[in-house]
């Protein structure tokens, strides 16, 4: 998996035998640029001469970009999108329809009918997980055919039913319920913020800590909708910076909202506002 963009990460010296791009979001837009077109860009990089290709990056901006590269290449491209979604007209010789049953909880069940896989429940939840497991089980497919498996159908299933990963809304406690989940990019935020609804009405509680590179309130404009009733705050950490600077740093923006909002709950929309309002300098 590429550690970031794709073109020049170094993970991009191996010669992979097929390739995969997942959705396609503003994040890290210092180094691989502001639009998504640029994005995808970095991201296509990853594409090798004659190599398979899978994406379920269907955005308008974005797939034109992949298309063009994989075409550019030589590279047989695969679509994975959802049932009935328009696909815009391109070079895609292949394209792999699936679809979604919600289970409840943001959990998910999904068919993708050309790999004969019918409603297999997911391990991992959140509806943004419907997409990445029909691109998971298509490369999978892919593989074990290009290495001569015969088992591939089962082999599928069992591994979106088993498959796990760590700090993606995982449920840490039922009761209370706790969940950890390292959304860091407003996309990122938008897919939480809609599995978090399908818990149900809950008295959220809030705590979230924020790289200073990352796009703060953009991320945090995803939850007022999820009536938080509280918020505590998170910190803005630059890499690098010592325990001892951030500790202080962390108390006097804390102090900070304190002063300004008062001591009782803070709601997610007080937040964004007081971000809005403080000195560029203090958010640093």
């Amino acid at each position: 998996e590429t550690g970031l963009g794709g073109r020049l990460d170094a993970t991009n010296a191996v010669h992979a035998c097929a390739s995969a791009i997942t959705t396609v979001a503003r994040d890290h837009c210092q180094w691989l640029g502001e639009s998504l077109a640029q994005i995808a860009a970095e991201k296509a990089g990853i594409i090798k001469p004659h190599t398979p290709v899978f994406t379920t990056a269907t955005h308008p901006e974005v797939l034109p970009v992949i298309a063009q590269h994989a075409h550019e290449r030589a590279a047989p491209l695969t679509l994975v999108c959802e049932d009935h979604e328009p696909v815009t007209p391109g070079p895609p010789a292949r394209i792999i329809r699936y679809s979604g049953v919600p289970l409840g909880a943001a959990r998910y069940a999904v068919d993708v009918p050309a790999l004969c896989v019918a409603r297999a429940e997911l391990a991992l939840r959140g509806a943004h997980q419907i997409g990445n497991a029909a691109l998971a089980a298509t490369l999978a497919d892919w593989y074990l055919a290009y290495t001569g498996c015969t088992v591939r159908t089962a082999a599928i299933v069992g591994g979106l039913v088993q498959a796990r990963w760590p700090g993606r809304l995982e449920v840490l406690s039922e009761a209370p319920l706790m969940l950890l989940d390292c959304a860091h990019n407003p996309n990122g935020m938008d897919a939480l913020a809609g599995a978090l609804a399908e818990f149900g009405p809950q008295p959220w509680t809030l705590v979230m800590g924020v790289m200073s590179d990352k796009e703060l309130a953009p991320m945090l404009q995803a939850l007022p909708a999820m009536a938080m009733d509280d918020v505590l705050r998170a910190t803005s950490l630059e890499t690098g910076t010592s325990l001892k600077d951030t500790a202080g740093r962390v108390t006097f923006e804390v102090a900070l909202l304190q002063a300004q909002l008062g001591e009782g709950k803070v709601t997610v929309a007080q937040v964004i506002q007081a971000l809005s309002s403080m000195d560029a300098s203090i958010m640093a």
